[in-house]
């Protein structure tokens, strides 16, 4: 079920198909073919060996041309994920392999506007208590980012909220909220910070975990300054704290941005707007209090 949540997902990030394949140059055409060749074996191959294998042979060349070429069409490749900052500060440039046991790794180049490359380490595996750390970029929580917020406070100063997918496994998947900035302290990019407020105020992200059955919406609505999100329950009496069986309930909480913190609120009327950009997709999950880890 979550592999094919996860080529639905992928489509999700834009609307990206043909970039006018027709006039590329036959060594961008060549390059392309050789991404998605690679990008397929390591989504398919029947081991996981060969994915891996296929993986750093994408990751390597997907590096080079990020480094060489911001021109390259990376839309046109196939099952991978591009993430433009709006205010033209970084773009994302992330995927991921699954193993035999539904385990998910993730990978992440950050280009940023002077042309700095930031690879991020997915070590979520080695992760204790994920809403209440903070991560460097060499330690991250991995997952698919598909937007990103920048946000500019008094108080904490500039930080981006990012909105990411993660599968988790086979029973249940994730939708995070996370927090990237940089820290002059450190003099690097991390990632979560304390910027909610009640019931979220000990969060340093936010991570919603629900039924690999069912699909979960999580957007932003910018006029409202909004992330709105489905709000999760268990499905049957008894399931509390099982994930796993976490539903969506046909209502809507959301997270608001005012007074430079990002607060709570339950039961958002979402009526009338589901033709609105950011209600195309019902993909949005998000949990209860009761449900952030």
């Amino acid at each position: 079920m979550n592999q094919i949540a996860l080529l639905f997902f992928f489509l999700l990030f834009s609307t990206r198909v043909a970039h006018g394949q027709n006039t590329l140059s036959p060594e961008t055409k060549s390059q392309l073919e050789s991404l998605n060749e690679l990008r397929a074996t390591s989504m398919r191959a029947e081991s996981d060996k060969e994915r891996i294998e296929a993986n750093n042979m994408f990751k390597s060349k997907l590096k080079n041309l990020i480094a060489s070429n911001h021109k390259f069409p990376f839309d046109s490749i196939k099952n991978f994920g591009l993430t433009h900052s709006p205010n033209k500060a970084f773009s994302f440039y992330t995927w991921n392999i699954i193993t035999d046991d539904y385990e998910y790794t993730y990978f992440n180049w950050v280009r940023f506007k002077n042309g700095d490359l930031l690879e991020l380490v997915d070590q979520s595996k080695d992760a204790i208590d994920p809403p209440f750390e903070t991560y460097s970029y060499k330690k991250w929580y991995g997952a698919l980012y598909y937007e990103i917020i920048p946000i500019k406070d008094k108080k904490e100063g500039l930080y981006y909220v990012l909105l990411g997918w993660d599968g988790n496994g086979s029973e249940s998947t994730k939708k995070v909220i996370d927090v990237m900035y940089f820290d002059e302290k450190y003099d690097e990019w991390r990632f979560g910070k304390k910027v909610f407020y009640v019931p979220f105020q000990d969060n340093y992200r936010i991570i919603m975990e629900y039924s690999a059955e069912v699909t979960m919406s999580l957007k932003y609505h910018k006029k409202r300054k909004q992330i709105v999100f489905d709000h999760l329950v268990p499905a049957s009496v008894g399931m509390e704290g099982i994930y796993e069986y976490y539903v969506p309930d046909m209502s809507f909480d959301a997270l608001e941005y005012r007074k430079d913190q990002w607060y709570f609120i339950q039961n958002v009327d979402v009526r009338g707007e589901q033709t609105m950009e950011n209600y195309t997709y019902p993909i949005v999950n998000t949990p209860s209090p009761s449900g952030t880890k």
